[in-house]
């Protein structure tokens, strides 16, 4: 008998088990109108992999009557994964190198030079970068932000020189570090 309105699913996994559950990643649905007693159906969708999807080898897969809403002689070959697998690298957003005079003074201007780059296999979207000074060289609440900034996209495997004239704080007297932290509101699906 002919068989109406077949949902169908479309998901990413990590393996070549395509279940809807566990590793497996819903990334869109349809419905195929028709599918005529001992035919078969073929149709177009379009999907958008995540750019939450972690790092790794991934097959695409298919479950058809997910909810099984049709019945069926064998209701255990609705599923099947793709051939082969597509891999995807996340973007890596990396401080190389930050310097600054030496001899900067409380109160007054100084230029700090940050290189700053993406050493993932996926480009990166615009983020936000935070400059602090810090008397340990780790970032904490005891840390002084001195300025903010936004960066626009960068692309795998680019570097960009950022060049910032700050003012040193009034009440910072002594030896200080410079902490930079980038993606600050996590906009940006990293590696680590």
């Amino acid at each position: 008998e002919d068989a109406t309105n077949v949902d169908y699913s479309i998901y990413l996994s990590s393996d070549s088990t395509i279940s809807g559950s566990g590793n497996d990643v819903l990334i869109g649905s349809d419905v195929a109108n028709s599918i005529a007693q001992g035919n078969t159906w073929s149709g177009n969708i379009n999907l958008g992999i995540p750019s939450n999807l972690g790092d790794g080898c991934w097959y695409w897969g298919i479950i058809v009557d997910p909810n099984d809403s049709i019945i069926e002689m064998d209701e255990t070959n609705n599923a099947m994964p793709s051939s082969g697998q597509f891999c995807v690298e996340q973007a890596d957003i990396v401080i190389d190198s930050i310097s600054a005079s030496e001899d900067a003074v409380s109160g007054q201007s100084t230029t700090v030079y940050m290189n700053i780059s993406n050493s993932g296999g996926s480009d990166a979207g615009s983020f936000n970068v935070q400059l602090l000074l810090s008397i340990d060289a780790q970032a904490g609440t005891d840390d002084t932000q001195v300025d903010s900034f936004r960066i626009n996209p960068l692309t795998s495997g680019s570097t960009l020189q950022v060049t910032r004239t700050i003012t040193i704080p009034g009440q910072h007297i002594g030896q200080f570090h410079w902490v930079v932290i980038v993606d600050t509101a996590s906009e940006v699906a990293e590696d680590d």
